[in-house]
């Protein structure tokens, strides 16, 4: 039997501090109304740091009341002795006011008053404003600055609108959705009691692949599953019937995901029918009639090309047989692929379809895209497995700068090589595994190969840009998943047995998430995720080829000036965000405190990396995780003395539930 603690009071007063001395005067008065949450802190940690000037402290809470205060502006609890954290509701408070410090730790096992001084608005500011635009391919966070008349920041109930359904506000802040495959003026309006700001931005969009442009019109509603899957015919077949505002100069990676997003889409009854019947057609005549082939060594590998035409693989020189290099050349790297990849690693073999004795890969002009693997026969329950299927890879006959590539034509084709033939062995675990990791595996297997072509390194940008957004949205950008597994979980065994549990899973986060929980008693991809996302905050410390990147993950908010007032985030399925607080010189001996509070009934993984001055490298703390505690404080004492930022890192960790909310604030004490 728990033996009660001693019963203690926490009283206070939430009050208009009319000079902003922070003391309640006679001729200030009380707010009633005003909502006052309690938090126990039920577990405490302090790490030591290395340089011994100080440590990390660690508060783990949970809200156990909810109060408001009286027409006097009063609140009063009794509670058992202990630590406790006390927090306002910012929500409940009038126009046109606001606090410095929302949240107040209480002195331990004694009677605590804790007051809070509410001071009046004086301007308005955004902490991420850009005046020569922001360049949206996901959506940006826009947070308003509340100050009084010191400067001081507050946290104050804030309301944004905008003249653009691209601008969607939220309770503190204003989100700028990615706004079309053209850029776009839009005025945002900011008031805070009478207080009202108007900034104009111009949103810009980034480059982007043609398939990326496509992707990021369907996926942001400003077009339909019809019109998506007619882009994407047009793109891969007829270029020419491309709209110019989806063309780009960047080569596609693979045209891959895009084939199969159309074959799913001719293959419902709910299909429109004149899109379907010309998309049959493009399939069923996507390679142009080539004259040659050529057989790899290996003689697995049946190679069709052409030397005349469009389409003609250039010939300097002819070897005795009178195969262009190019294409033996080619032929001996699919043998090397294979024999790595299913020799070597055991991977399974692609299928091939009754009485054939070659995989057959035609090499043409692709026009901008490094290569595609199409499904030939799909197998269900048969002997070759169930939602499996041959297929054939296209190659591009030249990989010419002019086309946008700029690796060597050798380069090119073993990568392309490399990637494609992934895709046919992973048609023979499961042809309907999810695009991304399809994607990501593919890429992850190129460099595995060729890890000296490095090809993959320029899709890392795109996926460290927005970390907000789910893993399931990363395509190439995924292969740093991979890599993150293999290095730190067997290596390719451990992707192979993702494809072995594959075979028999659909979703793909469903089946990484069994392979972890085999390996790992008590983890799951959550726990792994968690630890992921920490590491790419600093790539060079923890990737074996993170120094040749020259990227890592990119902060939502850069935090230099102090205190920050409540901030929100909205964070997707596993995703994560950064948010960077940096020293100086005048903070040393001073402690940053870093408060946080996720969505209730949901798993989150809080999460610190601490740079320090006398190394430069990181370090790494957990706040929370597993969902046992959804609010925390972390307090960095001699902030100024020992580092040069912290990093605080939330992650969602659930496999399912979406834009879920955090609130967080940091003080300098």
């Amino acid at each position: 039997m728990r033996r009660a603690r001693p019963i203690k009071e926490i009283t206070g007063r939430v009050f208009f501090d009319i000079n902003n001395n922070g003391i309640m005067d006679n001729y200030e008065t009380g707010l009633v109304g005003i909502g006052v949450n309690v938090f126990f802190i039920d577990d405490i940690k302090r790490e030591k740091i290395e340089s011994n000037k100080g440590e990390i402290i660690i508060l783990k809470e949970k809200l156990i009341y909810k109060t408001r205060t009286d027409k006097n502006g009063v609140y009063r609890l009794l509670v058992e002795e202990g630590n406790y954290c006390i927090g306002i509701d910012i929500d409940s408070l009038p126009e046109g006011v606001g606090v410095v410090e929302a949240n107040r730790l209480l002195p331990i096992g004694s009677r605590a008053v804790c007051d809070f001084a509410v001071r009046e608005i004086a301007s308005i500011e955004l902490l991420n404003y850009l005046r020569d635009g922001v360049e949206l391919k996901e959506e940006v966070a826009i947070n308003p600055v509340i100050k009084d008349k010191q400067g001081n920041i507050l946290a104050a109930r804030v309301s944004c609108s905008s003249d653009s359904r691209d601008a969607i506000a939220y309770s503190g802040g204003l989100r700028l959705k990615p706004c079309g495959v053209k850029n776009k003026r839009i005025n945002i309006n900011i008031r805070a009691g009478g207080i009202n700001k108007q900034y104009a931005f111009e949103l810009k969009i980034p480059e982007m692949s043609s398939v990326d442009k496509i992707h990021h019109a369907y996926r942001n509603g400003f077009i339909d599953e019809s019109n998506k899957i007619a882009l994407y015919m047009y793109l891969l077949f007829d270029k020419r019937r491309l709209p110019e505002e989806y063309r780009s100069s960047i080569p596609i990676k693979s045209g891959t995901a895009a084939v199969e997003e159309i074959l799913e889409y001719i293959g419902r009854r709910d299909t429109d029918k004149a899109i379907g019947e010309e998309a049959r057609r493009y399939i069923n005549g996507n390679t142009p009639k080539l004259d040659m082939a050529y057989t790899s060594p290996s003689g697995f590998f049946k190679i069709h090309y052409t030397t005349s035409g469009p389409n003609a693989v250039h010939v300097r020189e002819r070897n005795r047989s009178g195969v262009p290099p190019y294409i033996q050349a080619m032929g001996e790297a699919f043998d090397n692929v294979k024999s790595i990849t299913c020799g070597q690693r055991g991977f399974r073999t692609p299928i091939l379809d009754p009485g054939k004795s070659s995989f057959d890969v035609y090499v043409y002009d692709l026009k901008g895209k490094y290569g595609v693997t199409f499904a030939s026969n799909y197998y269900n329950g048969q002997s070759l497995g169930r939602n499996v299927a041959s297929s054939y890879i296209c190659m591009d006959n030249n990989y010419s700068p002019e086309k946008g590539f700029d690796k060597s034509t050798d380069e090119c084709m073993k990568v392309t090589a490399a990637h494609e033939f992934f895709h046919a062995v992973q048609y023979a675990y499961n042809v309907k595994a999810d695009n991304w990791w399809k994607e990501a595996t593919a890429t992850w297997n190129e460099d595995e190969i060729y890890t000296g072509v490095n090809d993959y390194i320029r899709y890392l940008k795109g996926f460290f840009s927005q970390p907000n957004k789910s893993l399931e949205k990363s395509s190439y950008g995924g292969v740093i998943f991979a890599k993150y597994l293999a290095e730190n979980m067997d290596g390719h065994s451990f992707i192979k047995r993702i494809w072995e549990i594959q075979s028999n899973v659909s979703g793909s986060i469903e089946a990484i998430d069994r392979a972890i929980k085999e390996k790992y008693a008590g983890g799951d991809i959550g726990t792994v995720f968690n630890r992921f996302t920490a590491c790419n905050y600093y790539p060079v410390q923890y990737y074996k080829e993170g120094a040749l990147w020259g990227t890592a993950v990119m902060p939502e908010n850069t935090y230099s000036a102090y205190p920050v007032a409540d901030a929100r985030g909205q964070l997707e399925h596993l995703s994560a965000s950064y948010q960077l607080f940096k020293s100086s010189e005048s903070m040393k001996g001073k402690a940053l405190r870093i408060v946080v509070d996720g969505a209730d009934e949901a798993r989150w993984g809080f999460k610190v990396q601490k740079r320090l001055l006398n190394d430069d490298k990181c370090y790494l703390s957990e706040i929370t995780s597993e969902g046992r505690y959804n609010r925390a404080e972390i307090v960095f004492t001699n902030f100024g003395d020992n580092y040069k930022e912290v990093c605080f890192i939330p992650a969602n960790l659930e496999k399912n539930k979406d834009d879920l909310q955090y609130i967080y604030s940091a003080t300098l004490q």
